[in-house]
């Protein structure tokens, strides 16, 4: 049996009866009045004093005090910027994330941990760090609201349009809770518009894809597929990791929710990828978990084999990790596969690693997984009692999954002759899936109790069944063939998307080898300019040296001219003086 829900692998266990409830509330309020003492005798500006801002903020949020937990957490925000604690924007996104709900609550509580891991691995000091604690889930809806609306005053009054796109996203779930759906439809536009002002991708695709949702329920085709369309687009020209990873994931869980699974898985597989990157161990257990139930819907039972695995390598190392749900679904997926003594040693793992307040649902698991393969093993009257036992513990665990117990009996009775106990035990199932709108039961149930109506004789009843599941399969191929064309039309939007992409990045790839080919030719004829430049130069300073030299020459020249001439001169008068008759000395 299939049983695929992500709230069975996550363990939540709940907690307070009304006297711990009320001793909560007490100590809540002693510490908001702590906090806010604190606060305001804390005269500097510091680290601490940012840390106390966030602290009493979350306090604020707790007793519903929106407009002054807002005004805390800007202004935390703003001081921790101008001291340089770079801790304070962690601070700062773990509080918006306790302020806000769904989706957006964890948009800012995974950029807190992304933000914590960026500057790890800078080895950065992030100090000391404030435990967040989730805001109370009993607080007055009414009174919630007053208090919204009193802070969105207030903050259109001083046009701070970041605190009133948030403060209506939280309105919106108030409304919704409070069943106050038109209203909630108004303002739902307001919010959207506020973010697009503020330039703030994820929340207005988030409620872009609140009102894809809505639209599809709603039943309006063309307006839903508008969106649809919007919404892919957004994500392929998307280039932030994160918020691929954020986006894609929203959207895969939508997809899921409307069974279109190739969709579902395709944006899975997207999220995946991110997240394997970025190292979202918490995120890709999700992602894993869930795609590996859609493989399983479609009977790609390898490859739903493929990602169980990937959660077990991903926590070996985590020794409190609890890993019955996924192993035995592993088991399931492979009796699918008819691979019986790996699926039993998977259950066996199963029941190792079961707490008590699971036990019930998990002993009955392993039973019904002992039961199939003795069912697929064709060894029914040996599968009854198996099945029986797994049956008491689903109904201990008030599970559907007696739903799958007795149409699997009803096989077991059928195949041993029991045809009346058969047709009992197929009624059972036929109708609690009708009661539950399980509409794969309801078309498989239908046809068998069809052929063992007929088998048994009781044609008039053997013809109503397969009337209904005749009905029941044409409403579902229906389904399918509007899930089928709808997928062909998103998926040839994405491809003329990715096409469209391809090419402006074909181009900015040929502009930018242009613009390199340019500098190339710049650089080559700046260069050339240069040498000419140089040997010009080189060739002026020489002409230059080569007149003054020229200069030098002549003046040389015409001084050894001179000086020859006088040598010539004066070897003249000395011939003359020579030459002349030797006079008589007189004493």
């Amino acid at each position: 049996m299939k049983i695929q829900t992500f709230l069975c692998f996550l363990l939540l266990t709940s907690g307070f009866s009304s006297a711990v409830a009320q001793e909560f509330h007490e100590n809540e309020i002693i510490k908001f009045d702590s906090l806010k003492i604190l606060l305001n005798n804390y005269n500097k500006h510091d680290k601490h004093k940012v840390m106390l801002m966030n602290e009493y903020a979350q306090s604020c949020f707790h007793h519903s005090d929106f407009k002054q937990g807002l005004i805390l957490t800007r202004e935390a925000r703003n001081l921790s910027k101008k001291i340089n604690f770079i801790n304070g924007e962690i601070l700062y996104l773990r509080a918006m994330s306790n302020f806000c709900s769904g989706s957006l609550s964890l948009y800012y509580q995974k950029l807190s941990e992304w933000y914590k891991i960026d500057m790890n691995q800078k080895k950065i000091d992030l100090g000391a760090q404030f435990k967040i604690e989730p805001r109370p889930d009993n607080l007055n809806p009414e009174l919630k609201l007053d208090s919204l609306k009193s802070a969105r005053q207030h903050f259109i009054s001083t046009n701070d349009k970041e605190s009133e796109a948030h403060i209506l996203h939280l309105m919106l779930s108030v409304l919704s809770e409070l069943g106050r759906f038109p209203e909630s439809d108004a303002l739902h536009i307001q919010a959207l518009q506020l973010f697009i002002d503020i330039n703030e991708p994820f929340p207005v695709f988030d409620l872009q894809l609140q009102q894809l949702a809505d639209l599809t329920k709603k039943g309006e085709i063309e307006e839903s597929k508008k969106i649809e369309v919007e919404l892919a687009l957004t994500i392929s020209r998307t280039n932030d990791l994160k918020l691929i990873a954020l986006m894609t994931d929203r959207m895969a869980e939508f997809y899921n929710a409307n069974n279109r699974y190739k969709l579902a898985i395709e944006y899975f597989l997207r999220s995946q990828e991110a997240l394997e990157e970025l190292g979202d161990k918490e995120m890709l257990l999700n992602v894993y978990y869930t795609s590996g139930a859609m493989y399983e819907h479609i009977n790609m039972n390898l490859k739903a084999f493929e990602q169980y695995s990937k959660i077990v390598e991903l926590v070996k190392n985590s020794p409190d990790y609890r890993l019955y749900q996924v192993y035995a679904q592993m088991a399931y997926t492979l009796i699918s596969l008819n691979r019986f003594e790996e699926a039993r040693k998977y259950m066996e793992l199963s029941l190792q690693c079961i707490t008590p307040e699971r036990e019930n649902n998990f002993r009955a698991r392993y039973f019904d997984a002992m039961g199939q393969i003795l069912l697929a093993q064709e060894n029914y009257k040996e599968a009854i009692p198996i099945f029986e036992k797994s049956y008491d513990f689903f109904r201990l665990d008030k599970n559907l999954g007696t739903v799958f117990i007795n149409f699997n009996l009803a096989k077991c009775y059928r195949n041993s002759g029991d045809l009346e106990k058969s047709i009992e035990l197929g009624l059972l199932a036929y109708n609690s899936a009708e009661k539950y709108n399980m509409l794969s039961m309801k078309i498989n149930s239908s046809l068998f109790l069809s052929e063992v109506y007929d088998q048994n004789g009781q044609l008039s009843q053997a013809f109503k069944f397969l009337k209904i599941h005749q009905i029941l399969k044409a409403e579902s191929e229906l389904s399918d063939n509007a899930n089928n064309l709808a997928d062909i039309e998103i998926q040839t939007v994405l491809n003329k998307s990715n096409r469209e992409i391809e090419k402006l990045e074909k181009e900015r790839i040929m502009k930018v080898q242009q613009s390199k080919i340019q500098r190339v030719w710049i650089f080559s004829i700046t260069g050339a300019l240069l040498s000419a430049l140089l040997v010009a130069f080189i060739l002026y300073r020489n002409n230059k040296n080569k007149q003054k030299a020229n200069k030098i020459l002549e003046t040389t020249l015409s001084n050894l001219k001179s000086t020859q001439a006088q040598l010539i001169q004066s070897e003249k008068m000395a011939s003359l003086v020579n030459s002349l008759p030797e006079l008589p000395t007189r004493f």
